[in-house]
């Protein structure tokens, strides 16, 4: 084998045992989960297929209505009449994209109030026809359990390097043809 192969090798090693380290740190997490955590974790996902489907109503009635979005570089979006057409405006454009993995789910002990956080990856247009960026980042989700619901009460995300694309396919990092 050419030394140049070789030279490879232990950095391919090394990043499959990462790979699995990370995997099986997941899945401990996972299972120490309360069943309302798992639960809450579900629900999350599936809000975040609502997104890759575009179903804007779905995805309002997960907020609360005095919930606040915030979004870097504009100003916090309290209620419905702030964050519904700022959602809206984002799901209208066929090159906006956004998914996201969980990576930790608590519940407080009355049961009442709860916290996501994870990885995100959001595909933005620049312009039609001009392209597209890449945004990866963080984000937190507060909830609020509301008449036998889990509301958002509050959502934040903060740009930049992800720790982990680990529970993000490769292909969410390829910018969705516009002409979808």
């Amino acid at each position: 084998m050419p030394s140049r192969l070789l030279s490879w090798f232990p950095v391919a090693i090394a990043a499959a045992l990462v790979g699995i380290a990370g995997a099986i740190a997941a899945e401990r997490v996972m299972s120490e989960e309360t069943p309302v955590e798992r639960l809450l974790r579900a629900s999350h996902e599936e809000w975040g297929n609502e997104w890759s489907r575009r179903e804007a109503d779905r995805i309002m009635a997960r907020y609360a209505p005095d919930a606040v979005l915030f979004v870097p570089g504009a100003v916090p979006a309290l209620g419905p009449e702030a964050s519904a057409p700022f959602i809206r405006g984002m799901l209208s454009n066929p090159a906006f994209s956004l998914a996201w993995a969980v990576d930790r789910v608590r519940v407080s002990e009355s049961g009442d109030v709860a916290y996501l956080y994870g990885r995100y990856v959001q595909h933005n247009p620049t312009g039609v026809g001009t392209g597209h960026t890449i945004e990866t980042g963080h984000y937190m989700t507060a909830l609020e359990k509301r008449q036998g619901r889990w509301l958002a009460v509050a959502d934040i995300h903060t740009p930049g390097p992800l720790a982990s694309r680990a529970g993000l396919p490769e292909a969410l990092f390829t910018p969705p043809s516009a002409t979808r």
